[in-house]
């Protein structure tokens, strides 16, 4: 968790940013402190702001105007995160979702798998010699312009800096995403302009099959017990939890048919497909409407199926 305080000559903006991992307890703990401080601030011409990694606002990415940049994991010294980008190698998604403040978050690994035409990629080479800018075919000017300045945040800056623009990319490229593999494509997405995918809850926790849109959602709040609804544009996913039920099971179906009939945008319903996704096992295109996937946590959703318990026992 962090606190962001900007001070202008006419307004002030206190802004709180909280990480996706952090406990309950924790942020009971620290959000005591943190009411204290901005009530000790506070004037008339202050703004309060709570924000959750993955779902910066425009209002606060236009604070930072070379970029704000998300490492992964637990934060840890800075001279840590160098040395171990310095042996690693890191990579990172640039994503201008207002089109004007960008955030670059780092991802779990250098993997091709993590590909999206319609950002840019920025990955650092292990030993930090060399960095490339992937431009995807959909990716916006200010996602290119903070994907530049990011090549030159660090203290160890590449000595070789290359844009590889999507369908160019050459044998090396690869070599540094682990190798060639499936990606999210914009030929694979017919979206329209400003369209952002939306999540939806489905469950029958309270006693009859409701469906709950998540806003600002993240790779967290898809629970295992539970399914849930992607709508993709083209697609609309149905992401099976390996706990949940059949009745959860059996009303998405019908709730994501309900949802596509009522829709009034300018998609082709007749062209728009229901997939179901099995928790744990989800595909690219499925993975890029994330700002950030973790497998680990994917993994955990298989450790919790029932059947493959079964299937190991056997």
């Amino acid at each position: 968790m962090y606190v962001i305080d900007v001070k202008g000559a006419g307004h002030r903006y206190f802004i709180t940013w909280m990480g996706q991992r952090l406990t309950p307890d924790l942020v009971a703990a620290t959000t005591e402190g943190i009411v204290e401080i901005a009530e000790n601030l506070l004037t008339s011409d202050m703004t309060t702001i709570r924000v959750n990694k993955g779902s910066e606002t425009e209002e606060l990415l236009r604070f930072f105007p070379d970029g704000f940049v998300v490492l992964d994991e637990a934060r840890v010294p800075l001279n840590d995160f160098y040395a171990k980008t310095n042996e690693k190698g890191a990579m990172f998604r640039v994503q201008a979702p207002y089109g004007a403040g960008a955030r670059s978050i780092e991802q779990n690994e250098r993997a091709a798998k993590y590909l999206n035409s319609g950002d840019a990629f920025v990955v650092f080479l292990p030993g930090m010699s060399q960095a490339y800018l992937w431009i995807g075919k959909g990716a916006a000017e200010q996602e290119i312009k903070a994907g530049k300045i990011l090549m030159e945040a660090f203290t160890t800056k590449p000595e070789v800096r290359l844009e590889v623009r999507e369908g160019e990319e050459t044998e090396d490229f690869w070599q540094a995403v682990g190798g060639q593999g499936e990606y999210s494509k914009v030929k694979e997405q017919a979206i329209a302009s400003g369209f952002e995918p939306r999540l939806f809850q489905v469950s029958n926790a309270s006693g009859y099959t409701f469906m709950k849109e998540v806003a600002a959602y993240t790779q967290e709040d898809l629970i295992n017990d539970d399914v849930y609804i992607l709508d993709a544009y083209d697609t609309l996913y149905i992401w099976i939890g390996n706990k949940s039920n059949s009745f959860e099971r059996k009303g998405a179906y019908a709730k994501a048919k309900s949802y596509l009939d009522g829709l009034v945008d300018q998609r082709n319903k007749a062209t728009v497909a229901i997939n179901e996704v099995q928790a744990g096992r989800e595909p690219p295109a499925f993975i890029t409407n994330f700002i950030q996937w973790e497998p680990e946590v994917a993994q955990a959703w298989l450790d919790a199926d029932p059947l493959a318990k079964l299937k190991a026992g056997s």
